[in-house]
């Protein structure tokens, strides 16, 4: 284990109602603790400053964080990266459960860990509980980090993390519970959550992706493996720290996440030509080489056979006659 800066006793941070909506305390309440969304008891807290080179060393996701590690990029903290590099260190505290290997379980701040990760010489400041009960983790994972709410896909690749780990006792109710998602959602989310990571690998972030682009992936029918060979010629769009923190780089990662969605379905679904009838046999009685002058025959769809006749096939003996036998009056 890195070594690590610990104190006994930070800032107070947090309060929360009964109602699990989190706020910052009374300035003359100097009690370090967090309220329990679920009883209302106090949980004492304690706070750790972990130098940027050893965060992912000390960290890690909470099964209840909804963000994902492996898609975070420069592109995903371009909002938080400039004050943390200014400060030296996040300026809000990420929020942890001590385990009993001595690594904090982050319930909030992945972003701020990613970010300070990718910052040398800055320092991530976590406050954390010695122990906690799995229902105020998944609580306080939901309320205590909302500056900014992960991406549907970062909820997507969430849960299938939670199926995994569980196994045989997942259960689309019980995922929808837990990562908050409705149930005309969750099929979506656990399938988009199956495509391949190398698919995602391709855009600058989570955030990126629009539900309608993953959704025309899945419903096309293609494996991962089709999916893999499809966009293996492709390049990933660029994400560096200079590029994300360059004047209106939101709008122009937007702009090239669009083009590749476009190129990618382009690449995946390649439309199928228009089926053209091959019309009739040679020696078919439909068959207009067969037939006398003044008679069209089209193969409709479905098999269905439409005839044509020219007015003055009416005036032959053939047209009187089957005029005469389609007639009401014959």
């Amino acid at each position: 284990m890195p070594k690590l800066s610990e104190n006994s006793g930070p800032s107070k941070m947090y309060s929360m109602d009964r109602k699990g909506s989190l706020a910052l305390p009374p300035k003359e309440n100097s009690n370090s603790y967090i309220a329990s969304p679920t009883t209302g008891i106090k949980i004492p807290l304690k706070e750790i400053v972990i130098a940027s080179e050893n965060v992912w060393d000390s960290v890690y996701k909470s099964r209840y964080n909804s963000r994902n590690k492996n898609l975070l990029t420069p592109a995903t903290v371009m909002n938080i990266l400039p004050s943390i590099r200014e400060a030296g260190r996040n300026t809000i505290a990420a929020l942890a459960i001590k385990d009993e290997n001595g690594k904090f379980e982050i319930l909030s701040g992945m972003k701020r860990s990613y970010a300070v990760s990718i910052s040398p010489g800055t320092s991530l400041v976590v406050h954390y509980a010695e122990k906690m009960d799995e229902s105020d983790k998944q609580v306080l994972s939901k309320t205590a980090d909302m500056h900014e709410k992960p991406s549907f896909l970062d909820v997507a690749l969430s849960i299938k993390d939670y199926k995994n780990e569980v196994g045989e006792a997942f259960s689309l109710r019980k995922a929808g519970a837990i990562f908050d998602v409705s149930k005309s959602s969750i099929g979506d989310l656990v399938k988009f959550g199956n495509l391949p990571e190398e698919l995602f690998r391709l855009f600058p972030g989570a955030g990126y992706v629009t539900w309608r682009f993953l959704k025309q992936i899945v419903d096309s029918g293609k494996d991962n493996d089709e999916i893999i060979d499809a966009i293996k010629n492709l390049d990933p769009i660029s994400s560096d720290i200079d590029k994300v923190l360059s004047e209106n780089a939101h709008k122009l990662l937007a702009s090239e996440c669009k083009s590749l969605e476009k190129e990618i379905l382009k690449t995946l679904i390649k439309k199928e030509p228009k089926k053209v009838s091959k019309g009739f046999a040679q020696n078919s009685p439909f068959n207009e080489a067969n037939l006398i002058n003044g008679i069209k025959v089209k193969l409709e769809t479905k098999g269905a056979i439409s005839m044509t006749f020219d007015k003055v096939f009416f005036e032959s003996d053939t047209g009187k006659k089957l005029l005469k036998l389609i007639s009401l009056d014959s």
